[in-house]
C-alpha cells in the first residue's frame, strides 16, 4: 500500500531503471515466450510417453477376438436396414441383435426445445445395452459409444463402426473376466444424442436448459473411461485419436498411450492429427511435422469444441477418446475388422484391470506426435512470460504516472475522483457491451422475426453491429464531448492487468486458447501509447488493431479453415459471409446446449479488452505546454 500511497515511492534507482527499460524488458519476455514455444517441439526438449498407471498391463493383453466374419455378415445385414431407413436410425434392427446377443437393452428418448426464432422442437433416440459383470456388482462401468449416421447424412458413414461393436459385444458377452460393466451406447444426432445420455446418466443439466430427456431404465456403476469408435470401411487404410473435449479438456495420457500401444502391436497404422510419430535421426523435416502437429492441437483445443463425441465424457472426469477409422479406398487389403476388433478388446482388457479412475498420468499436455509430450510444467512459463511482460509494463506505467502527476505541467488532471469516475464509468460500460452481446441472443432472434429475418441471421448481423460500433466508439466518446485524456493511463493499466490475469487463469484449463490469444494480442496491449505523437507507430498500431478485432480473427479462421476443404480459387465472398454467420451461430447454441464457455469469455473478455485499447490508441492527445499557455 505505500507504493499506492507514498508520493515518494518509485524514485529508487531501481523504479528508475524500470522506468526507462521496461519497454526492451517486455519485448525481450515476449520474444522469449515463442522461442520457449519453438524449442518444446524440439524432440531433445520434450518427452516420449510412458505409461504412469501400471494396473493396465496393456502388454499382459493377448489378443483372442477372432469374429470378423459375423461383424462383416452384420454389415451386410445393416446396410440393407440402413437403405429402408435412410433418415432415421434402424432401433428395431439393432435391438433385437442386442437382445440376441444378451445384453439388457434399453431405449432413451430426448427432445431439443430450440430457444430461438418460432421456439421449433427436435426430437432423437438413443439405444443401448449393457453387459452385466460376471465378476462385478455393477459399480464400475466402460462406454464404447458408436454415432450412428444414416444414408442422408453429409459425413462419412459409420456403418462399419457399427457392426464391429455388435460383433464385439458378442464376443465380450461370451467371456467370464470382466470385472466392470460394459455399456454399448448408439446414439443419434451425433453429439446431442451423446450429451443428452450423459445428463440423463449423471442426473444433471449442463446447458440452459433447453435439452429434455427421458430418465434411463437402465443404470449402471461409475464409468470409468469410453471409447467412440467411427470407422468409415470395412477396410482401413490407418487409424486416428482424437482426444480434443469441450472447453478444450484432455482425457487422461494414459488413455491415449493404451490405444496407441494397442494400434503398435497390431500393426496398424496409427495417427494423431492424421499425422504418424518420427523415429529416426532428428532432421529439420521432422521438426516441421511435430510443429505441424503440435499447431493442430493448439488450434483445435483452443476453439473449445469437441471433435468427437467422446469431448463430451470429460466434464464428467470420464476419460474418453475417439478412434477414428478412415476407408482404404486405394486398395482391397488392409487392416480390417480383424485387426481393429483386436485392438478393442485389448484397450477394453486393458482397462478392466483398472483399480481405480484414472488419476496417475497428465491431464494437462500437449503433444507433437503420438509418442512425444509436452507436459504443464514445460509450458506454462510461456503464460508466464507473456503475463510477466503485461505486469511488468503495468507497473512501470504506474511508476510513471506517479511522478507526472507531481509534475502540473505535463498536462495530465490531478483530479482524481473525477479520473476514477470516468475509468469506472467506461470499464463497467464497456464490459456491459461484451455482456449484452453474449446474453442478448434471444431478444436478437425476437427482433429479427419482426423484420422476417432467419435466427441466424438476426444473431450474425447483432454481433456485426456491435462490431461497427466498437469502431466507431472512440469517435462517438468525442462526439458526446467525453474525454478520455486524462484516465487513459489508469485504464491502460488496468486493462493489462484485466488481461494478464485472464491470460493465467483461462491458461490453467485451455492453454492452446491463452498462448493464441496471448500471443496476438500482447504486442499490441504492451506498445500502445495513448501520448504517443508518434504518427507512424500510431498507424501502424491501428492497421494491427483492426486485424486483430474478433470478427476480423473469426473471418481469418473461416477462411483458412474454408480453404481447407475447398480449393482456394473455389472460395468466394458470399461463401465466407455465410460461413461468419454459420460458426456465430454454432457456438451460440455451443452455449446453450452443451456449457460451451468459449464464446462467453470471447464477448466478456477478449471484446471488452479489444474495445478498451481501441479507445486509448485512438484518444486526443494531452496539450503541449505551448497549447496550455495559450489557453491559460
Amino acid at each position: 500500500m505505500g507504493l499506492l500511497t507514498d508520493p515518494g515511492a518509485g524514485r529508487g534507482k531501481f523504479s528508475q531503471y524500470l522506468v526507462h527499460y521496461h519497454s526492451r524488458l517486455c519485448l525481450l519476455m515476449y520474444l522469449g515466450c515463442i522461442v520457449w514455444f519453438l524449442l518444446l517441439v524440439y524432440e531433445p526438449y520434450n518427452a516420449g510417453t510412458y505409461f504412469s498407471e501400471n494396473a493396465l498391463l496393456p502388454g499382459l493383453v493377448k489378443g483372442e477376438f477372432n469374429d470378423k466374419h459375423v461383424a462383416k455378415g452384420l454389415y451386410e445385414e445393416l446396410k440393407t436396414e440402413a437403405e429402408r431407413y435412410p433418415n432415421d436410425m434402424p432401433y428395431t434392427w439393432l435391438r433385437s441383435k442386442m437382445r440376441q446377443i444378451g445384453l439388457d437393452v434399453y431405449s432413451h428418448e430426448y427432445s431439443l426445445n430450440y430457444p430461438m426464432g418460432l421456439g421449433v422442437n427436435y426430437t432423437g433416440k438413443n439405444i443401448y445395452g449393457i453387459i452385466r459383470a460376471p465378476r462385478g456388482a455393477s459399480t464400475e462401468a466402460l462406454v464404447l459409444s458408436v454415432p450412428y449416421r444414416p444414408l442422408a447424412s453429409a459425413n462419412l458413414g459409420t456403418l462399419p463402426g457399427v457392426a464391429l461393436s455388435l460383433s464385439l459385444a458378442k464376443y465380450f458377452r461370451r467371456q467370464k473376466y470382466w470385472a466392470k460393466d460394459i455399456i454399448f451406447l448408439y446414439t443419434q444426432h451425433e453429439q446431442l444424442g451423446v450429451q443428452a445420455w450423459l445428463e440423463a446418466y449423471h442426473q444433471v443439466s449442463c446447458g440452459k436448459g433447453i435439452l429434455q430427456h427421458n430418465d434411463l431404465k437402465g443404470r449402471s456403476g461409475a464409468i470409468q473411461a469410453a471409447i467412440n469408435l467411427e470407422l468409415y470401411g470395412e477396410v482401413i487404410s490407418h487409424l486416428n485419436v482424437k482426444i480434443e473435449g469441450l472447453n478444450g479438456q484432455l482425457p487422461n495420457l494414459d488413455l491415449v498411450n493404451l490405444v496407441h500401444r494397442m494400434s503398435s502391436k497390431e500393426n496398424v497404422r496409427h495417427t494423431f492429427h492424421n499425422e504418424e510419430s518420427w523415429e529416426g535421426y532428428i532432421t529439420f523435416k521432422s521438426y516441421l511435422r511435430s510443429l505441424k502437429t503440435l499447431m493442430s492441437m493448439v488450434t483445435t483445443q483452443a476453439a473449445g469444441v469437441p471433435n468427437g463425441n467422446h469431448g463430451l465424457f470429460l466434464r464428467f472426469g470420464i476419460s474418453a477418446v475417439t478412434i477414428e477409422g478412415f476407408e482404404n479406398k486405394e486398395r482391397q487389403y488392409g487392416p480390417g475388422f480383424y485387426q481393429v476388433g483386436r485392438i478393442m478388446e485389448g484397450v477394453f482388457r486393458s482397462l478392466n484391470n483398472l483399480l481405480e479412475r484414472f488419476h496417475q498420468s497428465f491431464f494437462f499436455y500437449l503433444l507433437p506426435s503420438n509418442n512425444r509430450y509436452i507436459s504443464i510444467g514445460l509450458y506454462m512459463p510461456c503464460i508466464c512470460l507473456l503475463a510477466g511482460s503485461l505486469l511488468i509494463r503495468a507497473f512501470a506505467m504506474w511508476l510513471k504516472l506517479n511522478e507526472s502527476i507531481q509534475d502540473e505541467s505535463s498536462g495530465i488532471a490531478t483530479d482524481w475522483p473525477a479520473v476514477v469516475q470516468n475509468i469506472g464509468v467506461s470499464w463497467i460500460a464497456i464490459h456491459l457491451l461484451g455482456f449484452v452481446l453474449v446474453s442478448g441472443t434471444e431478444t436478437f432472434s425476437r427482433l429479427g422475426l419482426e423484420f422476417g429475418l432467419m435466427t441466424v441471421d438476426s444473431i450474425s448481423f447483432a454481433y456485426f453491429a456491435f462490431s461497427a460500433l466498437s469502431l466507431l466508439l472512440p469517435f462517438l466518446l468525442r462526439l458526446y464531448k467525453i474525454n478520455m485524456t486524462s484516465s487513459a493511463p489508469l485504464l491502460h493499466i488496468l486493462t493489462l492487468l484485466e488481461f494478464s490475469v485472464a491470460m493465467v487463469a483461462v491458461g490453467m484449463h485451455n492453454i492452446s486458447l491463452a498462448l493464441l490469444t496471448g500471443v496476438l494480442f500482447t504486442p499490441v496491449a504492451l506498445f500502445i501509447d495513448a501520448y504517443s505523437t508518434n504518427s507512424v507507430k500510431k498507424f501502424a498500431l491501428r492497421l494491427l488493431m483492426l486485424v486483430l478485432h474478433p470478427i476480423v480473427l473469426l473471418s481469418i479462421a473461416v477462411t483458412v479453415t474454408a480453404a481447407s476443404a475447398f480449393a482456394w480459387e473455389n472460395l468466394t465472398i458470399a461463401m465466407i459471409f455465410d460461413a461468419m454467420k454459420q460458426s456465430i451461430m454454432f457456438s451460440t447454441m455451443d452455449r446453450y446446449i452443451y456449457g460451451n464457455w468459449i464464446m462467453t469469455a470471447g464477448c466478456v473478455i477478449l471484446f471488452p479488452v479489444w474495445m478498451i485499447l481501441w479507445c486509448i490508441l485512438n484518444c486526443a492527445p494531452p496539450p503541449s505546454k505551448e497549447q496550455k499557455a495559450k489557453a491559460e
